[in-house]
């Protein structure tokens, strides 16, 4: 059931709205967003939609859009859009981070790293002038890798100095267990629930 409230402030990639689909065995299933942008504003909803970083807050800004740099990491041939072209791949550009500066250090917040692990830490470094995190928590996207992508990312990730890595959802067990056996305490599974206080 949905609660209408006055005025929500929503920053988001321009592609938010973008008919998505995801294709899988023949078949395609749409899985973007089943409200339009004016039904969204109708309810309330004020987006400020923009391809580079925002601040939403003071301190928490958004990562814009992540270049593709890495060859090892990025792409999922099964996630697609409807162009007038016809189904083309999903490049995901609307799939950002939130980086926030704590008395702590720095904390990205992944959405699902599509663009990949490394590739955001590196644009995210690029950003801020730091490549040390107090806390790295969210999506990877590390489940779908087969063992020597994996292999890749968890020997770039030695570029960078994380306190902590908490992966949730898409970074599955098997690269959980794996970036775990490598980060030691420096590692957490981060289900549902799962809270730190900075």
């Amino acid at each position: 059931m949905f609660q209408l409230i006055e005025e929500a402030s929503i920053t988001a990639h321009p592609h938010i709205f973008q008919p998505k689909y995801e294709r899988r065995k023949g078949e395609i299933r749409y899985i973007g967003i089943p409200f339009s942008q004016k039904a969204l504003e109708g309810w309330g909803g004020d987006f400020r939609l923009s391809e580079e970083g925002v601040e939403v807050a003071p301190g928490i800004i958004t990562t814009g859009v992540v270049p593709r740099l890495t060859p090892f990491e990025g792409s999922d041939k099964d996630l697609v859009v409807k162009t007038d072209n016809g189904v083309e791949e999903d490049k995901l550009l609307d799939d950002l981070s939130l980086i926030i500066d704590t008395p702590k250090g720095q904390i990205l917040v992944l959405g699902c790293a599509h663009a990949g692990l490394i590739n955001t830490l590196t644009h995210v470094k690029d950003l801020t002038g730091k490549d040390s995190f107090f806390w790295v928590i969210g999506g990877t996207h590390l489940g779908f890798f087969g063992p020597e992508r994996l292999e890749e990312v968890i020997e770039a990730l030695q570029a960078f100095h994380i306190n902590t890595l908490g992966g949730s959802h898409c970074t599955g067990l098997v690269a959980g267990a794996r970036l775990a056996r490598t980060l030691g305490d420096h590692f957490r599974f981060c289900n549902v629930g799962f809270t730190i206080e900075v």
